[in-house]
């Protein structure tokens, strides 16, 4: 068998092992997730881990945690709150191979909100959501199209660790990680939502429909007494890889109906 024909099943062997969890039994921690400059990759990795938000190896997994109480502060005082009991979450192997917790930024005080499925390898070196190339685009959409300030906005993702080499994420990462992101939807209060991506459409509309069902409909959120509505489109990672006239209309067509339908609510 040629080395050439060997490819095929040394990818599928470790897709399935990414799947699995297992990619540190299969490769180094400090192998980037894609073909690239190893010594920059390395840097950049060095450099997040000096941060203080950086990972606590020493410390072991925690089986149970007191849950999160929003108390009667500030929406800025309640999520500073809660991003530091994130900072101290140890419920699944992800805070072991994390660079920093990818928490959310924004206003507190914001209309709309952005939920995404999970950091990716710039937002976990940088420990913002939303920064790399699809962060670009995510902001151009906000900035250029809606015509708001991204700063205006609040961002988060479903998860709130990096899964290794991007990986979908676990039932067990769900469980786990998903109160914190249900506790800022409940301080943020937002008037509406738009679910990038089909994860965390179908995460927080509780359903096993596509994107292309899901998006370009208003649906809703029913959190607290709370009716959200919830506006589905497609991640910017996927505009990027699918960048035709057609994805980038439809984009375009949900966050017009998202502005539109705050225009008409002001009225």
């Amino acid at each position: 068998m040629s080395n050439s024909s060997l490819i095929p099943l040394i990818k599928d062997y470790l897709k399935q092992e990414m799947t699995l969890g297992n990619w540190d039994s299969v490769a180094p921690e400090t192998l980037p997730p894609d073909p690239g400059d190893v010594k920059a990759y390395l840097a950049k990795k060095t450099a997040a881990a000096k941060k203080p938000d950086s990972k606590v190896e020493s410390e072991p997994l925690s089986k149970f945690r007191e849950p999160f109480k929003i108390g009667s502060g500030s929406k800025a005082e309640e999520l500073k709150r809660l991003r530091e009991y994130a900072l101290g979450c140890r419920q699944c192997a992800l805070c072991k191979t994390r660079s920093n917790l990818v928490f959310g930024s924004g206003d507190p005080e914001a209309k709309i909100m952005f939920i995404g499925e999970a950091p990716g390898e710039d937002e976990d070196l940088q420990g913002e959501p939303f920064v790399g190339r699809a962060g670009e685009l995510l902001t151009d959409i906000i900035e250029k199209g809606m015509k708001i300030p991204r700063k205006s906005v609040y961002i988060a993702n479903v998860l709130k660790c990096r899964p290794p080499m991007n990986r979908d994420p676990q039932p067990v990462e769900i469980d786990n990680c998903t109160p914190m992101l249900a506790c800022q939807i409940r301080i943020v209060r937002p008037q509406v939502i738009i679910a990038l991506g089909a994860f965390a459409s179908r995460y927080l509309l509780n359903t096993k429909s596509g994107i292309n069902a899901l998006r370009g409909t208003f649906h809703t959120l029913s959190i607290d007494g709370m009716a959200i509505p919830v506006m589905p489109t497609y991640h910017p990672s996927y505009v990027l890889r699918e960048y035709t006239v057609e994805v980038r209309r439809k984009v375009w067509n949900d966050v017009t109906q998202v502005m539109k339908y705050l225009n008409d609510k002001q009225v």
